[in-house]
């Protein structure tokens, strides 16, 4: 029964053959009056792609220099931890032979 009253109520399609009525999907005439904006902001992306690329280079260019810092610091470190031990032990040594 509510199937019978869609279909009573329900509007057929109709042919349209009417080309002043056609859509133009695609903008061409956007496309062709806004050419010089579109190819505008193409070269401003253009260019912001090149900027970024360079700023990602620089950024692993640096990240590469603050690692090789980082583990020449940790060395370094680790070579006066070593000697501060080694300066502590010798002088323990020199205490205990005092006594």
């Amino acid at each position: 029964m509510v199937k019978e009253g869609i279909m009573q109520n329900s509007v057929q399609p109709s042919e349209n053959n009417d080309d002043n009525d056609k859509v133009d999907w695609y903008g061409s005439d956007d496309w062709n009056s806004n050419k010089a904006e579109y190819e505008d902001i193409h070269e401003k992306l253009d260019d912001l792609h090149f900027v970024l690329d360079f700023l990602e280079k620089k950024n692993r260019m640096i990240q590469a220099e603050l690692m090789e810092l980082l583990q020449s610091n940790r060395e370094a470190r680790k070579q006066f931890q070593n000697a501060l031990n080694i300066k502590k032990y010798d002088n323990h040594i020199n205490d205990t032979e005092k006594i």
